[in-house]
């Protein structure tokens, strides 16, 4: 994720080269704390170098800065525009993702009009870095063995959220993860591409012994 929550030292332009130079092919625009003037900058920056890239960008929240740029997607949460409304304003062409919680949202999604789901928190995070202004109670873990339940529930893809580091990725590959989110885990590293390329490459890998 393009995310400075857990590194503020960095900047969003420095994330996203990072992961561009690792192979990551599908970045999310993640600044829970930007007005929505310094998303609509962020957007216009990182875009065309994203777009450059051959990549993809996935803007969390807001279907309506997406809109303004040409093949950029979003992520929504429970709480958000509800994913038929937003595949209304964006058409059919661009990726759109739903975060879920629990077996119940997961059934719920699908009949939605999404392309993937967020799944998590899979392991203990520092509350996903979340904004200050988020007093909501964290979640907790939900564990690789509901992970491998949701995978056996679900045909849309799924993504690992919460927690995700090279650690832990192990355990994910072993239940048939195939895609996972990371923030934390590339932005504190000294060597964000390395580290970016690590996760990307032991996910294309799939299953480890």
């Amino acid at each position: 994720m393009i995310d400075t929550s857990a590194s503020p030292e960095r900047s969003h332009r420095e994330i996203t080269t990072a992961l561009l130079r690792s192979g990551v092919r599908i970045l999310q625009l993640r600044a829970k704390e930007a007005s929505i003037e310094e998303l609509e900058q962020l957007v216009a920056e990182l875009h065309p170098l994203i777009r450059a890239a051959g990549a993809d960008l996935i803007l969390n929240d807001h279907p309506e800065i997406a809109a303004q740029a040409t093949g950029v997607g979003v992520h929504l949460g429970q709480g958000d525009m509800h994913p038929s409304e937003a595949r209304a304003m964006l058409g059919a062409d661009v990726l759109i993702g739903w975060s879920t919680h629990n077996l119940e949202q997961v059934r719920e999604a699908q009949a939605l009009p999404i392309d993937y789901i967020g799944f998590g928190p899979v392991f203990a995070s520092a509350g996903k870095h979340r904004s200050a202004s988020d007093t909501r109670p964290a979640m907790s873990a939900r564990g690789v063995n509901l992970v491998a339940e949701v995978l056996a529930r679900t045909s849309i893809p799924m993504v690992a959220i919460g927690g995700v580091n090279e650690e832990n990725l192990s355990a994910l590959l072993n239940v048939g993860v195939e895609s996972a989110a990371a923030i934390g885990a590339i932005t504190r590293a000294p060597d964000m591409m390395s580290a970016a390329r690590n996760i990307h490459e032991r996910l294309l890998r799939g299953s480890e012994p």
